[in-house]
């Protein structure tokens, strides 16, 4: 028969090394999943700045071309002397010197005639044919992202251009070219330490109009792609040269989708060899220390039992008057009995406790979703049973990701958990307050119509504007006030409310919108 200290330490050693395992799983997969959305995020992060300068050169380009396309001695140099024309190519010089992303500055007009800078176009040149001429002509607002090839040298250029018709009847294009080598040096920058990024840009039509590759250019994505509603997603497809990840969003006003590719097997092969490498360093200690933990048990839990069964033996041979047949009368009985009560005690504070972290949301201490929406259901039960009004709040924090983006998001919970605190404040005791989601904040107000509702949302907005947060932000809040309806379901009070806030945000910011 085997001793109690080998089975003790048989079963401890077996019983521990799942635990171990599945703990080691579990951390494995946490870390796994930690480290890639750490990657997808650097490749997020890296496309929103390649956005904001694509839309910087271009926002640039499309004011210089709109404002010089509308001047008179643009649009009436064709029939002017070669003395105020060579005034306008200086004129024109100047502001291409003055800024290098730009290539070719010119004017084409109906006549045929080109005003141009250290250019000589090649023979049977005809203005009027050319791609930046004829769609320009089709549109009366600046027209940007027509990618056409050089007549002289058959280079990539990106025209920008706007037509025009002078009072006295002269009509033409007023155009600025960027070079792919100028779109190239802006997209050319590695995501992070990821060598395999690439960034370009597609049209409406999801065609490429800007690549750092030439022979890409004018052709369409090499995958299917449908636009998600997030402004910057990623996404996986499989090309010629391996499975890559891209991160993508909407380049503003202008209607393009700029991409930053990556190869998969570059973001994912560093995470799993750090992964196994981890692995097996924890396996290495956890094992070792596992055993000693076992060791040091299973003698510690054979010493206690063979004490137990010493003791046990001397009452069966009437050293003691106690009946260890009875459970409750003996000492494992006790014991049984303490933990039983302690266990008992335990549970019941777990579960308060487990109660309030259900109810609250973890940052800014507030009700969170699940608890601010009970309350909301149960204010309306009351109201459909005996008629008592109630109103809803809704508000967020304008340009929230702006503070995200410009001081971190350790600053942007620094400013949630201030607004929670301060709109707290301005409430009511019997109003209740909780965090709806993200950056937006739902206050339920009993028993209020809609002009008392309506105060205590000014009251909050004006204390949030008048607030000096951190990093000397000056944060505002838009609010949306609904006083609840007869003969509508919460649901539609709710989408009521959200339209409100929605006005607000549209008519400006930092204001109310309610019923009224």
């Amino acid at each position: 028969m085997s001793s109690v200290r080998a089975q003790i330490l048989q079963k401890s050693l077996l019983y521990s090394s799942v635990v171990l395992l599945c703990l080691g799983l579990n951390q494995g997969y946490h870390f796994y999943q930690t480290e890639e959305s750490r990657a997808l995020e650097v490749l997020r992060l890296h496309n929103t700045a390649t956005n904001h300068i694509i839309t910087g050169h271009f926002t640039e380009v499309q004011h210089l071309v709109d404002g010089l396309a509308n001047l008179s001695f643009v649009q009436n140099a064709s029939k002017y002397d070669d003395a105020t024309k060579v005034r306008l190519l200086n004129y024109l010089d100047t502001i291409q010197q003055a800024n290098a992303k730009i290539t070719h500055i010119y004017v084409g007009y109906a006549n045929g005639e080109l005003l141009i800078n250290n250019y000589s176009p090649p023979a049977g040149f005809d203005v009027t044919n050319r791609p930046w001429y004829v769609q320009s002509m089709e549109s009366d607002t600046v027209v940007t992202g027509l990618p056409y090839r050089d007549a002289l040298n058959n280079e990539w250029l990106i025209t920008t251009g706007k037509s025009f018709e002078s009072a006295s009847g002269q009509r033409g294009v007023f155009a600025i070219d960027s070079a792919l080598s100028v779109l190239k040096a802006l997209l050319d920058r590695q995501a992070a330490k990821y060598k395999t990024s690439v960034s370009f840009i597609v049209d409406r039509e999801g065609r490429v109009i800007i690549h750092p590759d030439p022979d890409k250019i004018d052709k369409p994505l090499p995958f299917d792609f449908v636009l998600a509603s997030s402004t910057n997603s990623i996404l996986e497809f499989d090309a010629i040269e391996g499975h890559k990840l891209a991160a993508y969003s909407t380049v503003d006003d202008l209607g393009w989708t700029l991409f930053t590719t990556v190869s998969s097997n570059e973001v994912f092969e560093p995470i799993l060899g750090q992964l196994t490498k981890s692995i097996m360093l924890m396996s290495i200690l956890g094992a070792a220390l596992l055993f000693l933990l076992s060791h040091t048990l299973a003698n510690e839990l054979s010493k206690s039992m063979l004490n137990l069964k010493a003791y046990v033996s001397r009452v069966l041979h009437g050293e003691t008057t106690y009946d260890l047949g009875q459970f409750p009368n003996n000492e494992i009985g006790a014991i049984a009995k303490e933990v039983l009560q302690l266990t008992e005690q335990e549970l019941y504070r777990k579960n308060k406790e487990l109660e309030h972290l259900a109810a609250k949301d973890q940052l800014t201490q507030l009700f969170n979703r699940r608890k601010i929406d009970q309350i909301s259901n149960e204010e309306f039960y009351r109201f459909t049973r005996d008629g008592t009004t109630f109103s809803l709040i809704m508000f967020d924090v304008d340009y929230f990701k702006a503070i995200n983006d410009v001081h971190g998001h350790g600053v942007g919970d620094e400013v949630l958990i201030a607004v929670a605190s301060i709109s707290q404040d301005q409430l009511r005791t019997t109003d209740r307050l909780g965090r709806w989601g993200g950056e937006e904040f739902l206050v339920i107000c009993p028993e209020t119509g809609l002009d008392e509702a309506t105060f205590i949302a000014e009251r909050l907005r004006r204390a949030i504007e008048q607030h000096l947060f951190s990093s000397d932000l000056k944060v505002t809040i838009s609010l949306g006030v609904s006083t609840v309806k007869s003969g509508e379901d919460l649901k539609s009070f709710m989408h009521r409310l959200d339209s409100h806030l929605y006005e607000a945000k549209k008519a400006g910011r930092n204001c109310i919108i309610s019923d009224r």
